[in-house]
């Protein structure tokens, strides 16, 4: 009787712990600044963000002009890459190379806002029909994929906006966008690859090709892993002018739309104020989780600076959204 009592109790932890997996989402964060000066604490905020449920970072791993660097000593370059490489590429510090991560690791990289490289640009971005320009955004996601990570998150910049679609006659542009995918995603090999959509694009194909060489359908079958949809809600509301009510609205038409992207799809949230650089209240951030149904990838929080306040936002609100769920 013991015996079947303690299986029978054995069988219901594991079904709960099954459960609780399938139908919890996974929160992640999206690292824009380190302030620790030593990799072996940037480490230990790891393993703390760890315990309190994050499953994992996305960590930037390049340095543009105006961009806030990582405060992990020496600084060598002003602008560059936070990986050692063999394309002659500028290293800061060489940052992913050295980092021992205690759960799953991303590296965010910029693909056509390159500061370091001289090549064709319009404005501050590469001329993506540039052959030399191709070469070094190709070579510089094959560079990154040899440093140990679960995959690489690619920038907004992977796009073609109207007015630069006008002043060069670009015909095409969703299959230039997807060609690179495919290419980076072949020089990648097993490592995941995350492309960054932005939030319009899940709503009309039509806008998203005509606006930014952005589909769902598109990024996918080119080689895209997930997609990361930046449902940035704050920003949203203010763009569009949206009340509460509206926001709510708009925000469940997305969701639903990418319902059958599911399992591949993360979502992006801020939990700072954009134009304050404000945190927004928890409670705020709890509505929006709320509209995410569970068979998502994940939620991906973001800016994170890796400082005591921020862990302290990060711990509060992971303990209400378990109590939530509990």
């Amino acid at each position: 009787m013991i015996l079947k009592n303690w299986l029978r109790i054995s069988i219901l932890l594991i079904l709960g712990i099954l459960s609780f997996k399938l139908y919890s989402l996974e929160y992640y964060v999206q690292i824009h600044k380190i302030s620790q000066k030593e990799i072996s604490s940037f480490e230990a905020y790891l393993r703390n963000l760890r315990k309190i449920g994050i499953s994992g970072a996305f960590l930037r791993v390049f340095q543009n002009k105006g961009d806030r660097f990582h405060n992990i000593l020496p600084i060598k370059n002003k602008i560059g890459v936070y990986f050692d490489n063999e394309s002659n590429f500028p290293i800061v510090n060489p940052i992913a190379n050295n980092l021992n991560s205690p759960f799953e690791l991303y590296f965010w990289m910029s693909s056509r806002w390159m500061d370091w490289v001289k090549g064709p640009k319009y404005g501050k971005y590469l001329i993506l029909q540039n052959k030399d320009n191709r070469k070094t955004i190709i070579s510089t996601f094959s560079e990154l994929s040899k440093v140990n990570s679960n995959g690489i998150l690619i920038q907004d910049d992977l796009i073609i906006k109207k007015a630069e679609e006008k002043a060069s006659g670009l015909k095409s542009k969703e299959l230039i966008i997807e060609k690179y995918i495919s290419e980076i995603k072949k020089k990648i090999g097993d490592k995941e690859l995350i492309v960054n959509v932005y939030y319009e694009v899940p709503l009309s194909k039509k806008i998203g090709v005509s606006w930014y060489g952005q589909s769902i359908d598109g990024l996918l079958n080119a080689g895209a892993d997930y997609l990361a949809i930046m449902l940035y809600h704050r920003q949203i509301k203010r763009e569009l002018k949206f009340d509460n009510k509206k926001l709510t609205l708009y925000i469940e038409k997305i969701i639903k739309k990418l319902s059958p992207y599911s399992d591949r799809s993360f979502i992006k949230l801020q939990i700072m104020d954009f134009k304050t650089s404000k945190f927004i209240p928890q409670k705020e951030i709890l509505k929006i989780i709320k509209l995410i149904p569970k068979n998502f990838k994940g939620v991906i929080l973001t800016p994170i600076t890796t400082n005591k306040k921020t862990f302290s936002y990060l711990s509060q609100l992971l303990s209400k959204i378990k109590s939530e769920q509990n």
